[in-house]
């Protein structure tokens, strides 16, 4: 969104209720259009407010199937109304979607089979994420088109993908999206029973760019869904996201069985053996170290003996090999280094970059490893959260 675009969308929400800070101004810096502090501005500002009644409301008549999830209504009335243009009474707030020509520039969507080809290459499982997400855009677009059928499907599309990367709950928001990023640094998003609102989370001098925060993220979600990467920017690994594998022998699925008393596991019985993956969101791979629920759940898979599962506490010994196991299978399909920045097409640039950035904070995790595996079981809580910083 260009400055005039930012005001005139300004000047609509204004009229719909909204509060803006007036220490700030939209510009572009480097070709990068961002919102930056004109004044100092102290933490725990309000930036901006908007009344949740003044977003995009759902249809109350339409024939919707039993069941249809809240999103698809939100995807259906956005489709419809992004649709009529300027003739929309929401034109202000759909002005900030992005255009389909503008997203076939930059969407992982619209990789080629080619660059698809090439991502396969440097890492199979970065790829079959792709895959996976770009199916699902397919099937609420397909989703949207039968609950109904007069909708234009590019335009289904532009709205489904530009939900991805600057919708909240509640559907677009105006101006809310214009805040790059910053998961360490950013604003934080809250809401009370009216309103939606920014709260900066650090003090901003005059000059500085504001960010917001969208919350704890896989490293592979900015690249995917938001369609951008920062190497300079802290990242985490989410091993549900990646972590699926067999239990085979009886000892094997004796520990998954226990382990699935400790923590939120995806269990199913398949010909090969039990098919299980963890399923909660906060074990990661941070810059340097593990997280606390990562060791966690390393500790009670780790065992090795029948005495180490009675006792529910693996040795150390127990802890570094399945460590380094996990970490070392994550390292084996990052094949990264196989390439150069040169053979990349510009959106595979930041796929390259994605894994540079990956393989070194592995890397990092195999030597806290080294010097932190021994002692595991005696570190409390505590001491590993400021480990980990």
């Amino acid at each position: 969104m260009n400055s005039q675009d930012f005001a005139e969308t300004v000047s609509w929400a204004q009229a719909r209720g909204m509060k803006l800070h007036p220490h700030m101004e939209h510009k572009c810096v480097d070709g990068i259009y961002g919102v930056y502090a004109t004044a100092d501005i102290p933490q725990y500002t309000e930036l901006l407010r908007y009344p949740i009644e003044g977003t995009l409301p759902l249809l109350a008549n339409h024939p919707y199937p039993q069941q249809c999830p809240e999103l698809l209504k939100r995807l259906h009335v956005a489709t419809l109304e992004y649709a009529k243009g300027e003739q929309s009474e929401w034109h202000g707030l759909m002005r900030s979607v992005e255009s389909l020509e503008s997203l076939k520039q930059t969407s992982a969507y619209f990789l080629t089979n080619n660059e698809m080809a090439i991502l396969e290459r440097m890492n199979p499982l970065l790829h079959r994420i792709v895959e996976e997400r770009n199916s699902l855009v397919n099937q609420k677009v397909q989703a949207l088109c039968q609950i109904d059928p007069s909708l234009d499907k590019a335009s289904a599309l532009v709205v489904t993908l530009n939900f991805k990367t600057r919708a909240w709950r509640e559907g677009f928001l105006p101006i809310f999206d214009q805040f790059n990023t910053s998961e360490a640094h950013g604003a934080k998003v809250c809401k009370n029973g009216t309103h939606i609102y920014f709260i900066t989370m650090r003090p901003y001098k005059a000059g500085e760019e504001i960010w917001i925060s969208y919350g704890t993220r896989d490293i592979y979600d900015y690249a995917i869904d938001y369609d951008f990467f920062d190497p300079n920017a802290t990242h985490s690994i989410c091993f549900a996201t990646r972590g699926s594998q067999f239990a085979t022998t009886p000892f094997e699925i004796d520990v998954i069985k226990y382990a699935a008393t400790k923590h939120k596991i995806d269990i199913s019985q398949t010909p090969q053996g039990l098919h299980y993956q963890l399923m909660e969101d906060d074990a990661r791979f941070l810059e340097h170290a593990p997280s606390s629920k990562m060791i966690n759940y390393i500790q009670h898979t780790a065992f090795r003996s029948p005495d180490e599962l009675k006792q529910g506490m693996c040795s150390p010994e127990s802890f570094d090999i399945r460590l380094n196991q996990i970490l070392d299978a994550l390292l084996a399909v990052n094949q990264v280094d196989q390439f150069s920045e040169a053979q990349m097409t510009p959106k595979l640039l930041r796929f390259y970059h994605l894994l540079k950035k990956e393989k070194q904070m592995l890397l990092n995790n195999k030597q806290w490893a080294k010097f932190n595996s021994l002692y595991v079981n005696e570190i409390p809580k505590a001491i590993q959260d400021k480990i980990m910083q």
